[in-house]
């Protein structure tokens, strides 16, 4: 059986559908990667505020110096608002 050759056009067309799959697959595992930093970024935040947190209920001036200096900076009032009625000191009732 003979082999049928193929166009020049058809190659082009080959080579752009695998140049095209290729991108796909890198767009995709590019956003894996920035989906999985963010979910790293946002663990050592929330990894970081709990040990100030921690530190200040335990006294510890310089994280309550922290703590009060992060409050000071909140600009946003939604933001504002989480901490209106929230205190980082121990409460004696919980212990």
């Amino acid at each position: 059986m003979a082999k049928v050759r193929k166009t020049l056009q058809e190659m082009i067309e080959e080579q752009e559908k695998k140049k095209e799959a290729v991108s796909n697959r890198l767009k995709a595992l590019k956003a894996r990667e920035a989906t999985s930093e963010k979910k790293a970024d946002t663990r050592r935040k929330v990894i970081l505020g709990a040990m100030v947190m921690h530190m200040a209920q335990n006294d510890d001036a310089e994280a309550v110096s922290v703590l009060e200096r992060a409050l000071r900076q909140l600009t946003k009032e939604r933001d504002r608002e989480v901490f209106a009625d929230w205190s980082w000191k121990a409460d004696p009732n919980n212990e």
